[in-house]
């Protein structure tokens, strides 16, 4: 999912071309599916020759791709810097982040473990609703919503990221409505 509110939407769908093979606590596998030359078409930051797609998670993301001979290369974006890629390689992370994130329903920047927090809002600055999931230390996932147009809408669309037995309403010192999760 990217911010500002310009969310990546592939055309067709991605489980056309990537499937969901391990997620780990610091690392999703996907695999490429076999890719006819109309599928290229369709999707032409897919290569006939990947065959894998790797992504660490976490604030520092680093994305690999493994093509059929074995060899393979790599960026990497988030904290700590990016590196500089073509737009056909811009559009296959958007189209992977988009895969893992929307159809896996997997947030790359949440490290998997115990959630501590969970918290909804509306993010005025992107004009989105939010959700921002807690860990301990540093460790912080979210996830925006480019359909939610209330509170009621957004819990229910992050459901597959936070199991809440119910939202508990209160006010930030920001003097924003907010809600957390209660678990």
């Amino acid at each position: 999912m990217e911010l500002f509110g310009k969310k990546f939407h592939a055309d067709g769908n991605l489980e056309d071309i990537f499937t969901l093979v391990e997620a780990m606590p610091k690392k999703v596998i996907i695999k490429v599916k076999p890719v006819d030359n109309l599928t290229i078409a369709m999707y032409p930051y897919i290569n006939s020759n990947y065959d894998y797609i790797t992504v660490d998670k976490g604030a520092s993301k680093i994305l690999t791709v493994i093509r059929k001979d074995g060899s393979t290369f790599s960026f990497n974006w988030g904290e700590g810097g990016y590196t500089l890629i073509s737009k056909e390689l811009e559009n296959l992370k958007k189209a992977v982040v988009e895969y893992i994130e929307d159809y896996c329903h997997i947030l790359l920047d949440w490290i998997d473990e115990r959630k501590k927090e969970a918290h909804i809002y509306f993010n005025k600055n992107y004009g989105l609703w939010q959700l921002t999931i807690e860990g301990t230390g540093r460790n912080r996932g979210y996830w925006w919503s480019d359909t939610a147009q209330s509170f009621e809408e957004m819990a229910v669309e992050v459901i597959p990221y936070v199991k809440a037995r119910g939202w508990e309403h209160y006010i930030a010192t920001t003097g924003i409505d907010c809600w957390k999760a209660i678990f």
